[in-house]
């Protein structure tokens, strides 16, 4: 199922998420997989699995308390290396 978890578009992971047919932490292990697998391209400067995976059962924990997740709840991001980040 990983697999097919990163074949999926916004709408579907957030929708997905939000109904329950997987967890954001799904989402997020397959994608942090998907990382390390493309290491060797240096596609990332900077790789944060340990906060993907946070930010993952924080939204599992909203959905597990019926509360609202946003647009965006549980839909992994990547970011270009053109921001300032800590």
């Amino acid at each position: 199922m990983s697999e097919e978890l990163t074949e999926l578009g916004v709408k579907a992971i957030r929708d997905g998420v939000a109904g329950g047919d997987f967890t954001a932490r799904e989402v997020a292990e397959a994608f942090n997989a998907n990382v390390a697998a493309a290491e060797a391209l240096n596609a990332f400067i900077v790789a944060t699995p340990e906060k993907a995976l946070e930010a993952a059962d924080a939204v599992d924990a909203k959905r597990a308390k019926g509360e609202e997740l946003g647009k965006m709840g549980g839909v992994p991001i990547g970011m270009k290396d053109l921001f300032c980040t800590n």
